[in-house]
């Protein structure tokens, strides 16, 4: 596999950047992390769980995972996938990250049913978020994933912690039902508590319609009731953002 080089640049206590020309050399180091995540995982507990998002970033992602030299090099039978976030849709649902992540690529992977545990959310999202809890704290590494896949959108929101929604004060709890009033409709997500535990935060925002929102992530003042994406990492488990350069937008001239 080739070897991806490039240097970290420490934004704050709890933030890292890696910021590539291209979108295509972004979706590479992502996968490039989603690896190293798993050898370091394998190599230490004997198995590896990620939490996927949805959206687009996060699709090509999955494709080029599911391509060599990944498909060969990753032991998919040790692989435990869950979900970082689910709109209130069935597994068949268009809109479904579930739907997603299988036609993205992980449908042609050596991966059995009971490896991947999909967000119910369809149906009572009190009730399916806790289920999803006692799941989590049965299957995970001591309760926490190896590795956290994220996006960003374009109002700062990750997983489906949206700007002024109950679920960004859920401190007690690692998956809530969240309702977004913008969308008019619910979605479950994982919530800061769960998200800031893994070992591996990756966040990938890509593209200049994201660039909005990675700049207030970085600099407006800390507020993550309005930016979500801000309460991301901590400085014992650093968040690690993969930008583009028309996703970085002016934060490669002020860094």
């Amino acid at each position: 596999m080739r070897d991806i080089k490039t240097s970290f640049r420490i934004f704050d206590s709890k933030r890292k950047l890696v910021i590539l020309p291209t979108a295509k050399e972004s979706v590479e180091f992502a996968a490039h992390q989603f690896m190293a995540a798993y050898e370091k995982a394998i190599k230490d507990h004997g198995f590896f769980s990620v939490a996927l998002s949805g959206g687009s970033t996060p699709k090509a992602i999955y494709r080029l995972l599911a391509s060599d030299p990944y498909r060969e090099a990753i032991d998919w039978k040790k692989v435990l996938i869950f979900f970082s976030d689910e709109r209130a849709v069935p597994p068949d649902h268009p809109e479904s990250n579930y739907r997603m992540a299988l036609e993205s690529g992980f449908s042609f992977l050596p991966i059995e049913e009971d490896q991947i545990f999909r967000m119910k959310a369809e149906g009572s999202m009190e009730v399916e978020a806790k289920a999803y809890e006692e799941i989590m704290d049965e299957r995970l590494y001591k309760g926490k994933f190896d590795l956290m896949m994220l996006g960003l959108g374009e109002d700062a929101h990750t997983a489906s912690l949206f700007p002024k929604t109950h679920a960004l004060n859920a401190r007690e709890r690692k998956v809530v039902g969240n309702f977004v009033p913008k969308l008019n409709a619910w979605r479950m997500s994982l919530t800061f508590s769960c998200i800031n535990e893994a070992r591996e935060i990756l966040i990938v925002a890509l593209g200049k319609s994201k660039a909005r929102a990675v700049e207030a992530v970085f600099f407006a003042p800390y507020d993550p009731n309005n930016y979500p994406a801000q309460g991301i990492g901590t400085p014992e488990n650093n968040s690690l953002w993969v930008l583009d350069y028309e996703s970085a937008g002016n934060l490669r001239n002020q860094i």
